[in-house]
């Protein structure tokens, strides 16, 4: 029968529909990170509603207004909505250690060439810590590819004595500062990144001999290098754009010369320095969305 009391409760549906559909599309807003949790917490204040008494359709609405991916909310939000999205710009920081190996070989002394020494090898080790940005987009469904500049301050420090000398002295290595320049394939299981990157490296460099006995420097020389650089990461997304990562990267800088000039107690003298530089670091993103994120 089409009374006055089956139009209103008609009209009642109608509008908590209306209403449904609306809390429908704020859950794509949620970030899906937490959507165990917020489940369960729209489970509980759904029970709790009921339990005072409201209507089914009321309870829903209370409870999983504040959940993702509810199995009601499921049907109308589509299989997406719970997907991380690695897509868009990002900027981070990040701190770590590195270990670098230093050769020197003797060359040249006093401008005439000699035949090639080994002055021996040490590593030069301490911290570095520094930002990055870069962007990555995502492919259907798990592929990952972005591009990535890195700068590092560094305090890597180390030395060991001439094998060469016949008065004792001392040969160190500081590197100062340490920049990657890359590409990067990932793969994604939804918040979880794995990559692999490579590209360019470049390293600042000082170097100076001193006598063992007194620590007079006789020596000293600096450069800035480039070689090439490859590494590997996990990334995992821990909030709505926050993601942190570790990430192991080798640094191949070669073996250029590099020449001390004169000083007023020693000759000149010129060195192939053969550099590698393996780093660890624990680096915290903020992304700033990207296709599929910002249009909610």
């Amino acid at each position: 029968m089409d009374g006055p009391l089956s139009r209103a409760n008609s009209s009642t549906l109608s509008q908590h529909n209306t209403i449904r559909r609306g809390f429908t599309l704020s859950h794509r807003a949620i970030s899906c990170q937490n959507r165990g949790a917020l489940l369960v917490r729209g489970m509980r204040n759904e029970a709790s509603c009921r339990r005072r008494g409201r209507s089914s359709v009321d309870c829903w609405m209370y409870g999983h207004s504040i959940s993702c991916r509810s199995p009601s909310a499921a049907l109308h939000q589509g299989a997406g909505c719970c997907r991380h999205d690695w897509s868009g710009f990002y900027i981070g920081l990040n701190a770590g250690g590195a270990s670098s190996r230093e050769c020197l070989t003797v060359t040249n002394v006093a401008g005439s060439p000699v035949n090639q020494n080994s002055e021996g090898c040490h590593n030069a080790t301490g911290g570095l810590a520094g930002g990055q940005l870069g962007y990555r987009w995502q492919t259907a469904p798990n592929w990952v590819f972005g591009v990535e500049a890195q700068g590092d301050w560094a305090n890597l420090k180390g030395s060991n004595p001439s094998l060469t000398a016949t008065t004792p002295y001392i040969n160190q290595t500081k590197i100062d500062a340490i920049g990657l320049f890359t590409g990067q394939v990932g793969y994604a299981w939804n918040n979880v990144l794995l990559y692999v990157k490579g590209g360019a490296a470049v390293s600042d460099n000082k170097y100076n001999s001193f006598f063992t006995a007194t620590g007079v420097v006789f020596n000293q020389a600096s450069d800035t290098r480039w070689g090439g650089a490859v590494g590997t990461g996990v990334e995992v997304g821990f909030a709505p754009n926050w993601s942190v990562a570790v990430e192991y990267d080798h640094l191949f800088m070669g073996d250029p010369s590099v020449t001390f000039p004169a000083s007023s107690i020693a000759v000149t003298r010129t060195d192939n320095i053969r550099q590698d530089v393996d780093m660890g670091t624990v680096r915290v993103n903020y992304r700033f969305g990207g296709p599929g994120v910002a249009r909610y």
